[in-house]
């Protein structure tokens, strides 16, 4: 990406937020009715207690529990969505010194509970 981009410092600092495809991947997954949220919990339990997987399983017709896993992993994407973007916005306001700073700290801010 930052190649095509003649190599400026601008898109060597976003290059994580600009490959990365973790954003759109988690609002695709919500667009075709299979939200990723459900997945990767699928898959946790399944490393976890495979015994607990089979009760986890059966909440997939429950309707609330459906709609909890999409409204999850929308919030996941946008979320991540949302952070790219304050992500560009930051590149462009501040100076790369002062960009790594903070970037982290918005970066980690925006996982936490």
């Amino acid at each position: 990406m930052a190649f095509f981009g003649g190599g400026s410092a601008k898109l060597l600092q976003l290059r994580e937020k600009l490959v990365t495809c973790d954003r759109l991947v988690f609002l695709g997954s919500a667009a075709i009715g299979r939200p990723l949220i459900y997945q990767l919990a699928r898959a946790t339990i399944m490393r976890r207690s495979p015994h607990e997987l089979a009760d986890f399983e059966a909440l997939r017709g429950n309707l609330y529990f459906r709609r909890v896993m999409m409204t999850m992993t929308l919030v996941w994407g946008f979320g991540l969505l949302a952070e790219a973007a304050v992500a560009v916005a930051l590149v462009m306001i501040l100076s790369v010194h002062n960009y790594l700073i903070v970037a982290p700290i918005v970066g980690y801010g925006t996982m936490a509970p």
